[in-house]
Parts: structure tokens; sequence; C-alpha cells
């Protein structure tokens, strides 16, 4: 069941409070961008004996997620669930080629660092210098 209940953000988490104490809900699910509403639904579902599960890609709103939320998705971990419980080959594939362009980097910054550390990194350290 779908219920369109307001556009806008206080009048929202004010309904979905109200819907929560209500009908004390045995699971919450929160997922994608959240603002100041966050801590006010996670409470909420917290009082009225909810498992919630959060996750968003804001890193202000996820201490409130932590604090309020049995299980609570990190930044990417969000993306990274749904591509695992899709098996689209298509976001597998963009995590994994996300996961190695990170992995490439992290070699190229230990290899800079190690350069510079014994001297011999000077065209290293010329790609970065400004002009």
């Amino acid at each position: 069941m779908v219920r369109y209940v307001a556009g806008e953000q206080f009048a929202f988490t004010a309904t979905v409070n109200g819907y929560m104490m209500r009908e004390r809900p045995a699971t919450n699910i929160y997922m994608g961008g959240f603002f100041a509403e966050s801590l006010l639904l996670a409470e909420t579902g917290n009082a009225a004996g909810s498992i919630q599960i959060a996750g968003t890609p804001r890193p202000e709103q996820l201490p409130f997620f932590i604090a309020a939320c049995d299980y609570t998705l990190l930044g990417e971990e969000l993306y990274a669930a749904s591509a695992y419980l899709s098996h689209q080959p298509v976001m597998l594939g963009g995590l994994k080629g996300q996961d190695f362009v990170k992995m490439l980097l992290v070699i190229c910054l230990v290899l800079g660092v190690l350069l510079v550390t014994f001297g011999i990194g000077e065209t290293y350290l010329g790609w970065f210098e400004s002009v």
C-alpha cells in the first residue's frame, strides 16, 4: 500500500511518526537521502519497537542512523547492497570497476609516497607542481 501524506519535509515526518506510533510496524527501512527528518524518524521507530535498517550516502546523517537503528549501510554500502541483491551484471560490473579504480589509486599513492621518501620521485612530484 502506498500513501501520499505530504510534500513538505516536517509535515511528512509528523504524519509518518504518528503512523508508526499508532500501527507499531515490525520493521522500518530508511534508504536514500535524508535531512533533518532522519533523527526524528529513527527515534520514533526506535520508540515504537521496530527493527530498523537505514542507508544513506549523506555522511552528515549517518550518526543519527547509527545511534537509533539496528543496521546501517554506510555511504557506498547502500549501492553495493543493491548490486549484490539484484545480481544484475551491469550493476555488479560498475561496482567492480569502481573498486578497481580505487585500488589503482591507492597503489599510485603508496608508490608515490615511497618514491618521494627515498628521494627518487622528482618526476612524480613534477606532475603535481603548479605552473
